[in-house]
């Protein structure tokens, strides 16, 4: 995986959207549909300022998403669909060890690439979303996201959330 792949990855933690976005951006073009695939576990630590204003630790395990890629003409990826389930996701204050635990749970995502190199998210369902200070709006900030959120993720990784409805939960706040 290259690293602006890394970089996209890391900042979609979510149910679903973390293995969605890992698979799409390092095979995309083999994506055919099929029957569900389990996602990889993770871990990842954030520095203080990055996830949260403390230092975070986040594990996930579990889940499976179905991909769909529908290419065009010439047999370029240009929208990925997705359904199934998000791994299961604990957050950590790593200065108190307040631990908070997300429910693995449904999801549907649809990534459509734009011509620039970026490319647009569209989650529904429940999507944990990391914001980093260069981001738009600017982090840190770690929301749970139950409903709908768009986000435009340019070709360095960088996050423009464009919409979002339904219900926030702030998972730094909840961590303090």
């Amino acid at each position: 995986m290259n690293r602006k792949s890394g970089a996209r990855i890391r900042r979609n933690l979510g149910f679903s959207v973390t293995g969605v976005v890992i698979a799409f951006l390092t095979a995309a073009p083999a994506l055919a549909g099929g029957p569900p695939t389990p996602l990889p576990d993770f871990t990842v630590d954030y520095p203080a300022g990055v996830a949260c204003t403390f230092p975070t630790h986040v594990e996930g395990t579990g889940g499976h998403q179905k991909p769909l890629t529908f290419v065009d003409r010439n047999g370029n990826p240009v929208r990925i669909q997705s359904t199934g389930t998000g791994s299961e996701v604990t957050f950590t204050n790593v200065n108190t060890g307040s631990s908070l635990t997300t429910r693995s749970n449904g999801s549907n995502q649809r990534i459509t690439f734009n011509p620039d190199g970026s490319f647009t998210l569209e989650a529904l369902g429940n999507t944990v979303i990391i914001l980093f200070p260069t981001d738009s709006p600017p982090g840190p900030s770690t929301t749970l996201w139950s409903g709908r959120v768009v986000i435009n993720i340019d070709s360095n990784g960088v996050f423009t959330v464009l919409s979002t409805t339904g219900n926030a939960t702030d998972i730094c706040a909840a961590l303090s």
